[in-house]
């Protein structure tokens, strides 16, 4: 934050005066960021000061991602995805995306790449009916890393009845490639919302234990680079969702470090 607050500074990007009256302000907020490798591993952090300009042209936030801002308007309709530096602007209306670039054009230093065709791992294919959204570059990739895409495809990647067994496998030396793969995994259900069981069981235990069908919930603590308190520990009460058992765990840590 300090190295993007001081290259404002220098860059002379502001200078501070009085509003003017009958004036509607923009706040401006930061904005943070880790990007990311396309296999899930970090590539840097970055911070951004954003000033609100959306809010000129009539775009709400959205309430799920901070990074959206949605235009509603009888039939028209338009989104802004912000991500770091980059922006994904998409509309059923062509003027109403033309206005929206013109407007933001006065404010900052952009440049028009066209039509998005790859997009944080998205590949975006464009039929007479709409716009199609696949990630298979990503996934092959993924495969690649895994060392599974010699592997044959399964329409049930995960029998549902499957559970935990009462005996665990020895623990990872490196638990860092397991995490890394889980994580891209996870990026991958924004086109295949399909996997999410299977992918859920990969890094949340929700009724484990077949004798009790109690969840196992873990964390550590850190103070710096030490580690001050960590626990492994079947949760007190049955879960009755995979989304209440991570809840229950994060109310845990949460008590802990208060």
């Amino acid at each position: 934050m300090d190295t993007e607050f001081n290259a404002l500074l220098q860059n002379q990007t502001w200078r501070l005066v009085s509003p003017p009256k009958e004036t509607n302000v923009i706040g401006s907020k930061w904005v943070f960021r880790i990007k990311r490798k396309s296999d899930g591993t970090i590539d840097r952090y970055k911070a951004r000061l954003v000033a609100k300009g959306f809010n000129q042209v009539g775009f709400r936030p959205s309430k799920i991602d901070v990074s959206l801002f949605i235009f509603d308007s009888g039939q028209v309709r338009a989104y802004v995805l912000v991500y770091v530096d980059d922006i994904l602007l998409l509309g059923n209306s062509s003027g109403m995306v033309q206005n929206v670039m013109t407007q933001l054009s006065t404010t900052f230093r952009i440049r028009d790449l066209g039509k998005p065709r790859f997009f944080l791992g998205i590949e975006a294919t464009y039929t007479g009916d709409g716009l199609m959204l696949s990630q298979q570059r990503y996934m092959l990739e993924v495969l690649r890393k895994a060392g599974m895409e010699t592997c044959k495809p399964l329409s049930t990647p995960m029998e549902p009845a499957s559970s935990t067994p009462a005996v665990g496998s020895p623990p990872l030396d490196d638990p860092t490639p397991y995490r890394c793969l889980v994580g891209s995994l996870m990026y991958l259900l924004i086109t295949r919302p399909d996997l999410s069981f299977s992918v859920n069981r990969l890094y949340s235990d929700w009724a484990g234990c077949s004798l009790d069908w109690k969840s196992t919930v873990g964390y550590a603590v850190f103070l710096g680079p030490n580690l001050v308190s960590w626990t492994s520990r079947k949760q007190r009460t049955v879960a009755r969702s995979s989304t209440e058992a991570e809840y229950k765990a994060l109310a845990d840590v949460a008590a802990e470090v208060t």
